[in-house]
């Protein structure tokens, strides 16, 4: 739907379009509405959208004005109404033509159009208008691939300012492929960072490199970081940050500790305690663990032993093994027996005492560089 396309006055008939839902156009003239009733090969013959009120208005093929619209209207014009309608057509004409923001659109629309107070009222908030913008939206952008094999179209390869976006498409081997997002921008921010962050997925920060992966092999990671090193012998720098944390996959470890041997790597708190509650789970102690503060204060015990220092944890973990030893039914031996196998073999890797960042979320609330 678009936004008022043109505007003449003749006869001292002020005249502008509009698009209707129907994307036929609507004649404006005098802030009173016309749609068209009638065609001939030189001429439309438009009449008011009111029903029964029949002034006619004529224009020719291109829109331009002829005669008619100066009989009385039986109903006054409804100015807040044209206000509302020609804003939300402006909104949407930019959310099916750009990539900008939703919210974005919406707030500098708001103010550029400078409604009067009763238009203002009567116009939709932005959640009101999102979930239908965000519809439309979706219907101008390609579906989601079935497979790494497809095309990329070129405006998803560059930035809004139309620069360079897509920093690499490489097919591995056969059906996998790998592909990085990140402007000069990001990557400068990225390779001046003493601290970087590894995620899945950030909720509201923007990463400074975007990765889609068809797996997370080691392998898959040490290529991404190969390709990162690359880039800053382009631009004459290095990537060589002194801190990096990531979750616990196997190959984003095994893969920092080859490419990254002298920065200190660790892993989120906040991923390390989500593993210990989810073998809570994995072990059917959930409603035990609910009802039972015991049992809850000995788990939550073991999921803070990170932010204990080095040298307590071993202490630490034997107060809750003899304090675990007292509950009925020992209900925490296989869950201890658990966190020996798969926690006590890297210690440092997810003890955070005396870090400021102890876990990927924080870079949700602070302005530091991260990666995805």
């Amino acid at each position: 739907m678009e936004a008022a396309t043109e505007s003449t006055r003749n006869n001292n008939s002020d005249l502008n379009f509009i698009t209707s839902n129907k994307g036929e156009p609507l004649l404006i003239m005098n802030q009173y509405i016309y749609k068209c009733n009638k065609k001939r090969p030189n001429k439309k013959y438009c009449v008011c959208v009111v029903k029964d009120c029949g002034v006619y208005a004529h224009t020719d093929i291109d829109q331009k004005y002829l005669s008619g619209g100066k009989a009385d209207h039986g109903h006054p014009a409804n100015p807040e109404f044209l206000q509302v309608k020609k804003t939300r057509d402006q909104i949407k004409h930019r959310v099916l033509n750009e990539f900008t923001p939703i919210g974005k659109i919406y707030d500098e629309e708001m103010t550029k159009n400078a409604m009067n107070p009763v238009a203002i009222a009567i116009f939709p908030t932005v959640h009101e208008m999102y979930k239908g913008a965000a519809k439309n939206r979706r219907k101008t952008i390609p579906s989601l691939p079935e497979s790494c094999l497809f095309d990329i179209p070129n405006e998803f390869k560059l930035t809004i300012e139309k620069k360079r976006f897509l920093l690499i498409d490489e097919a591995r081997v056969r059906r996998e492929r790998l592909l990085l997002f990140a402007s000069d921008a990001q990557l400068y921010l990225l390779f001046n960072a003493s601290t970087i962050y590894m995620d899945v997925h950030f909720d509201i920060c923007v990463p400074c490199v975007v990765g889609l992966l068809v797996n997370k092999k080691a392998a898959t990671y040490k290529q991404i970081f190969s390709e990162l090193k690359n880039a800053t012998l382009r631009k004459k720098t290095v990537f060589s940050p002194s801190v990096i944390m990531t979750d616990f996959e196997s190959g984003s470890i095994s893969a920092v500790k080859d490419e990254f041997p002298t920065a200190q790597h660790l892993g989120c708190y906040f991923h390390f305690s989500q593993a210990i509650f989810r073998h809570i789970q994995f072990l059917g102690l959930q409603r035990q663990y609910t009802i039972d503060e015991t049992l809850r204060v000995l788990c939550r015990k073991l999921m803070a032993l990170p932010l204990m220092p080095r040298d307590k944890i071993l202490s630490g973990l034997d107060e809750i093994r003899e304090a675990a030893d007292l509950l009925p039914g020992l209900p925490m031996i296989r869950l201890l027996e658990y966190f020996d196998k798969n926690w006590m073999l890297d210690i440092d890797l997810w003890n955070v005492y005396g870090f400021d960042s102890r876990a990927n979320n924080i870079c949700e609330g602070d302005d530091i560089c991260l990666m995805k």
